[in-house]
């Protein structure tokens, strides 16, 4: 009798530690708490897809667009052209596990936050094709992960941030068609094969310097510029639509 006793308490202590176990693996609360407040703020109910959303973890009930590490942190938001309409709340930037953000072809309005400064993962930031205004924070030095940045087809205007420009790590920078007026140019880090800078469609008025040519693929077209592109051209590079 003791002994069967004994399994029984044995049983329940594993069912405890393991049901413990589970749940601290879950989605920390705070990325749970940013990824249901962006549900909210940008009109969940009526995005194309939406598929477990607001049910139980977004890691272990795989909400649609969601993918998260072997830690259940959420290190990828895909949502492109999936309706989604609204703005960033202030919890969104507190997901600063995420690697890659897909958000192009929506329907986002406000700005981008100087708290994207804490999203030091970040790799990729598409957020092209939405409706995103304001300035563009002076946020980026420590977000050396930065490879690929979109964020064409917005309402973007002032400066380009040199925080921006200065991060090497970046392969493609398209922020074309917006309303940007100035960019630094001295301030270009970017460098390399594979490299694209594309500032088309803007009102920026400034000075080439030399630091273009670090950049394989340059689209400045369309703009105000104060000088042109000394000749002969690097054969070397690649520039278009000058």
């Amino acid at each position: 009798m003791k002994l069967v006793w004994s399994m029984s308490v044995m049983l329940v202590l594993v069912f405890l530690f393991d049901s413990a176990n589970r749940v601290s693996a879950l989605t920390p609360e705070v990325q749970v708490n940013a990824l249901k407040d962006f549900y909210n703020s940008t009109k969940g109910p009526g995005w194309y897809s939406s598929s477990n959303w607001m049910n139980g973890d977004p890691c272990e009930n795989e909400w649609y667009g969601v993918s998260c590490d072997s830690d259940d942190n959420v290190i990828k938001l895909a949502l492109a052209r999936a309706g989604v309409s609204g703005s960033f709340p202030s919890s969104f930037w507190n997901l600063t596990t995420l690697q890659e953000m897909y958000l192009s072809n929506n329907h986002l309005t406000g700005t981008i936050s100087e708290d994207i400064a804490k999203m030091t993962n970040l790799s990729f930031l598409l957020l092209d094709s939405n409706s995103l205004s304001g300035q563009l924070p002076e946020a980026f030095s420590d977000m050396k992960n930065l490879t690929i940045v979109r964020l064409f087809r917005n309402k973007f205007t002032g400066r380009l941030p040199s925080s921006l420009l200065h991060l090497s790590t970046l392969r493609e920078l398209d922020v074309s068609v917006n309303g940007l007026e100035k960019v630094n140019f001295s301030n270009l880090r970017m460098k390399g094969p594979g490299t694209k800078l594309d500032l088309s469609d803007n009102d920026i008025k400034a000075t080439l310097t030399p630091e273009i040519y670090r950049i394989e693929v340059l689209d400045i077209q369309d703009n105000k510029l104060t000088s042109e592109l000394p000749d002969p051209f690097d054969d070397d590079q690649n520039f278009i639509n000058y």
